[in-house]
């Protein structure tokens, strides 16, 4: 997590993904969400593409929002989710839940019609991690909070299944758009459980 290894040999006219070394390994999403939540802001590439762009402009079809395929499989492109990515100032996304795919004819058609479908209103941002005033109370409403543990001298099946439970009542507490108060509680009850 944070900061890989790079490439020796990559060079700005490949594929920025070819930038990094990745390592093949499995990781439990358990060890990956500690990793994630260790990370300070300095530890976050913010703007993945800036240095690229010398090599590969910005063009306006990569804010194309919308399902692209491959043959007969298709993904939604959801670009307005990563704006900073861009350098934009990141506004609330829409929900990310699956929809279903409209069909490759449709999915041709919009992809011919772009200019349609493009994430629109942005703003340029001052500095990478520029979002609009809403932006960190809704972000707080839909993550994933971190609590300190107290002990770790529960059964770690016990631990598993109060942390699964209090996981599904805060996404439920977030689709209600309950109190925040709610979800504070919530998360005592997963320390104290483990008192």
């Amino acid at each position: 997590m944070g900061r890989r290894d790079i490439n020796p040999s990559y060079d700005e006219v490949h594929p920025r993904a070819t930038r990094y070394i990745v390592a093949h390994q499995i990781c439990a999403v358990g060890d990956v969400r500690v990793q994630l939540d260790g990370l300070t802001h300095d530890d976050v590439i913010w703007t993945p593409y800036e240095d690229h762009r010398l090599s590969r402009p910005f063009e306006t079809i990569y804010l194309f929002s919308g399902h692209l395929r491959l043959g007969s499989l298709s993904q939604r492109h959801m670009p307005e989710r990563v704006l900073r990515q861009f350098g934009y100032e990141q506004s609330i996304p829409p929900s990310p839940m699956p929809t279903e795919s409209p069909g490759a004819h449709v999915i041709d058609q919009r992809w011919l019609q772009f200019d349609h479908y493009l994430v629109t209103g942005l703003t340029a941002a001052s500095s990478p991690s520029t979002c609009v005033p809403e932006y960190m109370s809704w972000f707080r409403t839909v993550s994933h909070h971190t609590f300190a543990e107290v002990s770790l001298e529960i059964n770690p099946v016990l631990y598993h299944v109060i942390a699964f439970v209090v996981q599904m009542l805060s996404r439920q507490v977030s689709r209600l758009k309950m109190s925040v108060h709610i979800r504070v509680y919530l998360g005592a009850l997963l320390v104290f459980s483990n008192a």
